[in-house]
C-alpha cells in the first residue's frame, strides 16, 4: 500500500534482529494511577465490554499505559477488518488487537489477588519514544491501518474508558500493579524478556462527603441535573439504591458550607429520572439535590441515596444498596412547600 512502509512480521522464523521489540514503561505507571469510585447505569458500554464486575458504583484503579516499540524494524499489522486476531468494539468504534496487554493486581507476596484480564488495544503512533537518527519524525499508523513504528510508542491513558482494572472487592491496602504486554507471546518479537512492568500501588479506603445535613454517608453516583423548559430534569441512579420509592429533598448550601433543608417532590418513580420544579437559590446560596430511596416494609426502615450540589463538589461514598438505618430522616415531609434562605 501506498505510504505504509515497515517490515511484515508474522513469520517466527524471521531473524531476531529484524523483529519488533515491545516494552511497558513502568515509570508513565508509576506517574499516573489513582483510584476513583464511578458510578454506571445499566446502558453504559462499559457493561457491554465487562470492564466492569457489575452495575452501580465501582471502585477503580486508573493508570496510563505506554506501550513502545524499541527495535529498529516496525510492528506491522495492517488493515484490522482483514486481521482475525482483530475484534470490533462497538462502544470505540474502531477495532482492538485483541489480547494485547494483560492488566494485574497483586499482593505484597507477589500473589495474583485479581485474575489477569487480558485488554484489547487499537496500536497506533502515539508519540516518539526513542531518541535516535532512525525513528521516524511523523506518525504512520492509526486505528484505520494498526502498528507501531521503530522507536515510537502507543498511549492508552487513564482517562479512556476501561483503561482501568475494577478493583470493588479489593480491601485496602498496599499492592503491585502489573501490566504485561503481548503476554500470550502472538506477535514475533526480538526479546520477550522486557514485556513486564510492575509498580507499587495503595488503594485507600472508601471515603467521601456527607451530602446529607443530618451527617449520614449514602451510596450512589452523583445526581446528572439538565434544564426542561424552566424546570429540571433529575437523572439517578436506581440500580445501587434500589427502593419502592424515591423522595428527591432539596435545600440551600452556604459558601461556608451549612445545610438547610427546603423542600421536597415526593415519590418521584423508579424510572430513574424526574422533572421537578426548584426554586432558585438567593445571593451566596447554591441549591443541593438529594434522592432518597425509602423501604418503609422492612425493619429498621432502610435508606438510602445520593446528593449533588449546583457548585457540583460533592462525591459520594462508594457503596452498593440501601443502608440500614433508624428512620431519623429530619428533612421536611413530603407536603412541605418550597422555602428560599
Amino acid at each position: 500500500m501506498a505510504g505504509r512502509i515497515g517490515a511484515v512480521i508474522v513469520l517466527c522464523t524471521a531473524p531476531a534482529f529484524a523483529q519488533p521489540d515491545l516494552v511497558v514503561d513502568a515509570p508513565r505507571m508509576a506517574a499516573s494511577w489513582f483510584v476513583e469510585d464511578r458510578g454506571f447505569p445499566p446502558s453504559s458500554c462499559v457493561l457491554v465490554e465487562e470492564c466492569v464486575g457489575g452495575l452501580g458504583v465501582r471502585r477503580l484503579l486508573r493508570f496510563d499505559t505506554l506501550t513502545a516499540n524499541v527495535a529498529q524494524v516496525d510492528l506491522l499489522l495492517g488493515d484490522p477488518a482483514t486481521n482475525p486476531g482483530f475484534v470490533w468494539s462497538p462502544c470505540h468504534g474502531h477495532y482492538h488487537l485483541e489480547g494485547y496487554s494483560e492488566y494485574q493486581i497483586l499482593d505484597a507476596l507477589g500473589n495474583l489477588v485479581l485474575p489477569g484480564r487480558k485488554r484489547a488495544f487499537c496500536l497506533s503512533d502515539s508519540l516518539r519514544y526513542v531518541s535516535a537518527p532512525w525513528v521516524p519524525q511523523n506518525p504512520l499508523y492509526d486505528c484505520g491501518f494498526q502498528g507501531l513504528q521503530r522507536g515510537w510508542a502507543d498511549l492508552y491513558d487513564a482517562f479512556l474508558e476501561c483503561q482501568w482494572i475494577d478493583v470493588t472487592n479489593v480491601p485496602a491496602g498496599d499492592y503491585f500493579l502489573r501490566v504485561i504486554v503481548n503476554s500470550q507471546g502472538t506477535l514475533a518479537e526480538s526479546d520477550f524478556s522486557n514485556n513486564t512492568a510492575t509498580v507499587p500501588v495503595t488503594l485507600p479506603a472508601p471515603a467521601g462527603l456527607p451530602p446529607r445535613p443530618d451527617g449520614r454517608r449514602i451510596p450512589g453516583e452523583p445526581l446528572r441535573v439538565s434544564p426542561s423548559g424552566a424546570r429540571l430534569q433529575v437523572d439517578y441512579d436506581v440500580s445501587t439504591c434500589p427502593a419502592p420509592d424515591y423522595n428527591l429533598y432539596y435545600g440551600f448550601r452556604s459558601d461556608a458550607w451549612s445545610y438547610t433543608y427546603a423542600g421536597a417532590v415526593c415519590r418521584i418513580g423508579t424510572s430513574g429520572r424526574a422533572v421537578v420544579d426548584l426554586p432558585d437559590p438567593a445571593p451566596g446560596y447554591v441549591v443541593w439535590f438529594l434522592i432518597v430511596g425509602v423501604d418503609p416494609f422492612t425493619t429498621p426502615v432502610k435508606e438510602g441515596g445520593h446528593g449533588f450540589d449546583s457548585s457540583d463538589r460533592e462525591r459520594p461514598l462508594s457503596g452498593v444498596g440501601l443502608c440500614p438505618v433508624d428512620r431519623t430522616q429530619s428533612g421536611p415531609s413530603c407536603s412541605t412547600g418550597s422555602v428560599s434562605p
